[in-house]
């Protein structure tokens, strides 16, 4: 006899659940910058780039291994029947052990098509192909929660896990030293990733079952937006994979640590974005355009509060961050990660994840497939040209245009423009008011440069950021969208 599905009963409103799922990345994304403080402090310089180097091995098996079907979830689950809710749960595990298998497999280093430096990662087998087939398989405890409409049981496991990861990696490069200790740690904090989601999956809900027609029917869903997707995330490793290609893994590790930048984005817009999109969904569902609309505006406008002054922060004090943070000998790192900081504003009306709600997978598909050539064709021209830095300007420029031009999709689809859209969530506000602030923190240091160390210097020029920028939010009238923000009813 079925039981009855897993309800969000007793969950908080939307506005909580995106605060519960914001508040827990951050506070994941806070130990991520915390974790490179330890290592870069107790690990050689080459043994930091050969741990980068594993990182972008387990993000390219990340960006192809699920191939979308943790995500797809999003659409079958909300609607299913309990039944349903088992079957494709177990499908999406049972299609990750076995991907992840795979994809481990051949990103080993026997494989002669990866860089020579990809491949002398091959000494750290088994315990490196163990994490990065263990990391494919726990992805999914990164939407399943959500999916179940369990906000806080998500953000207690991203919680957990990231603490576990801090103490444990951190642990090893204190005490040993060691990469080959610290790679067996990885695998470690892989596998009770993995060892959450099945207790989550199995015990705490429903169970589990598969069921081979619903495999097929949702495999069938998935393939178009799998790829999409696959080249999406490829796309914003393809400088990454160029520099490798190209540099030692020493100069690798620079751009690497500027490219922690690119996370930054889904701090804010991922808790937004996945309490959003059941709702989005729904409303499209039944042909409830303007709901679609309206909410649509809500999520971009609390993302562009947040993000656009967080931007505007970090580039105009970012050589005094890495220094803090990596210390003197990465700070040439700065410049990269600037470049990196001004993609991401295309964060904050990024419309690529709703083309998969509104069925447009070809189209997601063709903005990818020509975003990902740009990006290798200008990141390989700007190597040659400008070196480090020109691989991150290919990533940057298609960043930008493949999420304008996604928004001109959606936008066309609703009925609007994607400057009405941009202007209703005032973007282009809160957009001037981080350029201008932190127009003002350059001038300041160009004019009264700061000779004391980072710490003095950070807080200094964040004073400066912080006055230009509240004197901007009334001038131009943003605290008006913030009060109305915060009177919105709450969307259930």
């Amino acid at each position: 006899m079925p039981v009855a599905r897993p309800t969000s009963g007793g969950e908080p409103g939307l506005k909580t659940r995106i605060q519960y799922l914001a508040a827990a990345g951050m506070f994941e994304y806070a130990l991520q910058l915390l974790l490179p403080v330890i290592l870069v402090r107790y690990l050689d310089p080459k043994a930091f780039a050969e741990y980068r180097l594993l990182w972008l091995l387990a993000a390219t098996g990340l960006a192809i291994a699920p191939f979308f079907m943790p995500q797809s979830l999003f659409t079958f689950v909300p609607a299913g029947t309990a039944v349903e809710r088992r079957s494709r749960v177990g499908n999406t595990l049972l299609f990750l052990v076995v991907s992840g298998a795979v994809t481990s497999f051949a990103l080993a280093g026997w494989n002669p098509l990866l860089p020579e430096s990809m491949r002398q990662l091959g000494q750290y087998a088994p315990a490196g192909s163990l994490f990065l087939a263990l990391w494919v398989v726990g992805s999914l405890m990164d939407v399943l929660p959500t999916v179940d409409g369990r906000a806080r049981w998500q953000a207690s496991a991203t919680i957990g896990i990231a603490l576990f990861r801090t103490i444990v990696l951190g642990a090893a490069a204190v005490l040993t030293g060691d990469m080959s200790v610290i790679v067996w740690a990885m695998a470690l904090m892989a596998l009770t990733k993995v060892g959450v989601i099945f207790y989550y999956a199995v015990w705490q809900t429903n169970g589990i079952s598969v069921d081979w027609q619903l495999f097929t029917r949702q495999l069938r869903y998935a393939v178009p937006f799998a790829i999409a997707n696959t080249l999406f995330l490829l796309r914003g490793q393809a400088d990454q994979w160029v520099v490798v290609s190209f540099f030692t893994p020493e100069e690798f590790a620079l751009i690497s640590i500027a490219a922690v930048i690119g996370p930054l984005s889904n701090l804010v817009r991922q808790p937004v974005n996945n309490s959003l999109l059941p709702r989005i969904a729904e409303s499209f569902g039944r042909g409830d355009l303007r709901a679609v609309e309206s909410t649509l505006s809500q999520g971009y406008t609390v993302v562009s509060l947040i993000l656009m002054p967080f931007l505007g922060w970090l580039f105009s004090c970012c050589y005094e961050l890495v220094e803090i943070v990596y210390t003197e000998r990465y700070v040439a790192a700065s410049p990269i990660m600037q470049v990196y900081i001004v993609g991401q504003v295309a964060s904050a009306y990024a419309a690529g994840h709703l083309l998969a709600i509104f069925r447009f997978g070809r189209m997601s598909a063709m903005i990818t497939v020509v975003s990902l050539v740009a990006t290798v064709i200008i990141g390989v021209l700007g190597v040659m040209t400008f070196g480090l830095i020109g691989a991150a300007a290919g990533s940057t420029v298609t960043l930008v245009l493949g999420e304008l031009w996604a928004l001109w999709v959606v936008a066309g689809a609703l009925g609007t423009t994607p400057l009405r859209v941009l202007e209703r969530s005032g973007f282009i506000r809160n957009a001037s008011a981080a350029l201008i602030a932190a127009s003002a923190v350059l001038i300041v240091r160009d004019f009264w440069p700061l000779e004391s160390g980072p710490w003095l210097r950070l807080f200094s020029q964040s004073v400066v950021f912080a006055a230009t920028w509240l004197a901007c939010v009334r001038l131009l009238g943003i605290d008006r969208v913030i009060r109305n923000l915060i009177r919105a009813p709450v969307v259930e």
